[in-house]
C-alpha cells in the first residue's frame, strides 16, 4: 500500500507523523511524507523526520509546492496530519483522511477524520462536520509512552526548553534563575528537543554551547542539572517527574496522558517571537514592521483571551474545557516562577488530585478510541488486502 502523509511543524511531525510512518511500515506499507511551509516550523523538520521516521521519501516545503501544481503523485491512502488541510486535498488519492482538523469548505475531499481528544472532536462539530465521519482515535503522540503510579516524593522536576532557538535560550535563562531559589533537594531535568539538537554539529558541540551559557549565568555547572537529548530516556524520565514546567505544545499533552503535574507558562516579554495561527503569523515574513506587528496582535490576544480566562493554553486544560493544570502567563522572571513553583511543590494533596483527573481525561478517550494501527489494517482489509 502506497501511503502519503502531509505535515510540517514540530508537534505534528514528531507527534503523529513520525509514529504513523512506523506502524505503516509495521503492516508492510510504503510512505512518503510532504512538509509544508509553516509559520510554526523550526527548518528542522526534514533532519528529525529522516533520523527517527520511516519514510520512503520525504520531500521538504518548496518540492511539496511543486509536486501540488505540477506532478501530483498518486496514492492509495493520504493522511493529513498538520498544517493547512488544502495541501492534502491537491493530491491524487483513493482515500483521504485528514487526523484532528476538517473545515466544511473542504469535507466533501475526506472520507473520515481521526480525532485523537475530545478537543478535536468538539472543534469537527462546531465546524459542522457530520458525526458519522468521525473516528475516535487513540492518539499517535502517546504511542510510546506508559503510564506509571505518580510519585509525590519523586525528587525530578522537568523543564522543557521548546523547539525553536529563541525558546530554547531565553527559557534556559529563566529556568536556571529560578531553579537557584528552589530546594537542593530536586534534580532538574531538561529536555531538548530534536529540533533544537540538530541546530548543533554534534554532542560535544551541543554541550560545550550549554556548559559555556550555564556558567555564565550561575557561576559554575553543576551536577543538580541534567540535559537530556536521547527520546529513550525522555521516555524512561518523563513519567517519574514530581512536576514538569513547560510552555505551550505538545509536551503539554504527553505529561498530561502520563498523569504528570505540569506548571505551563508563557512569557510574553517578546511577543513577536510567540508563533501564531493565521495570517497573523506571516507577519515573521515581513520583517522588523511585521514583526512590530505580530507583537501587537499576539499581547492583544494575550490580554483579551487568555488573562481573561477565555482561551485555555495549556493542552489538557484545552481538551478538557476546564482548569485543570496551572498555567502563569506574564512578564515571568526567574524569581517569580521560582515562588509559583515552590508553592505547588509544597502542596501535595494539590499535586496528587491534578494527576488523578489528568489521568480520568485519557483513560476515558482510550475507552472510546481505536488505535491508528487497527483503524489501518481496517482499510487494509477493505482494500482487499492491497499492499506493497
Amino acid at each position: 500500500m502506497k501511503v502519503g502523509i502531509v505535515s510540517n511543524s514540530p508537534g505534528e511531525v514528531a507527534g503523529w507523523a513520525i509514529p504513523a510512518s512506523s506502524i505503516l511500515k509495521k503492516i508492510g506499507s510504503k510512505v512518503d511524507l510532504y512538509l509544508t511551509p509553516c509559520v510554526f516550523s523550526t527548518k528542522k523538520e526534514y533532519e528529525v523526520a529522516l533520523r527517527y521516521g520511516n519514510f520512503n521519501t520525504i520531500f521538504p516545503p518548496e518540492q511539496t509546492i511543486q509536486k501540488i501544481f505540477f506532478k501530483s503523485p498518486k496514492y492509495d491512502i493520504f493522511f493529513h496530519m498538520g498544517g493547512e488541510i488544502w495541501y492534502s486535498t491537491r493530491f491524487r488519492t483513493k482515500k483521504l483522511f485528514s487526523y484532528g482538523w476538517g473545515t466544511k469548505s473542504l469535507d466533501k475531499y475526506f472520507e473520515a477524520y481521526l480525532v485523537p481528544n475530545q478537543y478535536y472532536y468538539r472543534k469537527l462539530l462546531d465546524r459542522n462536520i457530520s458525526s458519522g465521519k468521525i473516528i475516535k482515535i487513540k492518539d499517535l503522540t502517546f504511542e510510546k509512552l506508559k503510564p506509571q503510579e505518580y510519585n509525590i516524593n519523586s525528587n525530578l522536576i522537568g523543564f522543557m526548553l521548546g523547539s525553536r532557538e529563541v525558546e530554547f535560550w531565553g527559557l534556559l535563562e529563566i529556568y536556571l534563575d529560578a531553579i537557584k531559589f528552589i530546594d537542593h533537594q530536586y534534580t532538574f531535568i531538561f529536555f531538548v528537543s530534536p529540533f533544537i539538537y540538530h541546530l548543533f554539529k554534534d554532542y560535544e558541540d551541543f554541550m560545550s554551547k550549554v556548559n559555556y551559557f550555564v556558567s555564565k549565568k550561575t557561576g559554575k555547572y553543576s551536577e543538580r542539572l541534567r540535559f537530556v537529548i536521547e527520546e529513550w530516556e525522555k521516555i524512561d524520565l518523563l513519567p517519574k517527574l514530581k512536576l514538569l514546567v513547560t510552555i505551550p505544545g505538545t509536551k503539554t499533552n504527553e505529561a498530561g496522558y502520563l498523569g504528570i503535574p505540569q506548571l505551563v507558562i508563557l512569557p510574553v516579554q517578546k511577543p513577536e517571537y510567540i508563533p501564531i495561527w493565521g495570517l497573523g503569523g506571516w507577519l515573521d515574513f515581513l520583517g522588523k514592521i511585521g514583526k512590530k506587528i505580530k507583537g501587537y496582535i499576539v499581547s492583544k490576544y494575550i490580554k483579551d483571551k487568555i488573562l481573561t480566562g477565555k482561551r485555555f493554553i495549556a493542552m489538557p486544560n484545552i481538551i478538557a474545557n476546564q482548569a485543570i493544570i496551572p498555567e502563569y502567563v506574564g512578564n515571568i522572571q526567574g524569581y517569580d516562577l521560582a515562588n509559583k513553583l515552590n508553592q505547588i511543590l509544597a502542596n501535595h494533596s494539590f499535586l496528587i488530585d491534578i494527576s488523578k483527573k489528568l489521568r480520568s481525561i485519557y483513560e476515558e478517550w482510550e475507552k472510546q478510541s481505536i488505535s491508528f494501527e487497527e483503524f489501518t489494517r481496517r482499510i487494509l482489509e477493505v482494500n482487499g488486502g492491497k499492499n506493497g
